[in-house]
């Protein structure tokens, strides 16, 4: 895959974290508002992934490192 693909895909991947994020923000505040407990873990799981994974994408390769130490 040449760069060129490479930063589209990127930026396609980041796209979808972001749709994803918002969905569950909005899953997240219906399942309270409705008192459902276990619809709001599970939103805050779902987001809480897609959060974890816009930021490795954003994230050079000597960030992921020193969060690993």
């Amino acid at each position: 895959m040449g760069t060129s693909e490479s930063l589209l895909h990127k930026a396609e991947l980041i796209r979808y974290h972001r749709e994803q994020m918002w969905y569950w923000t909005q899953a997240l505040q219906q399942a309270k508002e409705a008192k459902d407990e276990n619809m709001v873990r599970q939103a805050i799981r779902e987001r809480r992934e897609h959060t974890n994974a816009l930021l490795s994408l954003w994230a050079t390769k000597a960030e992921e490192l020193a969060v690993c130490v």
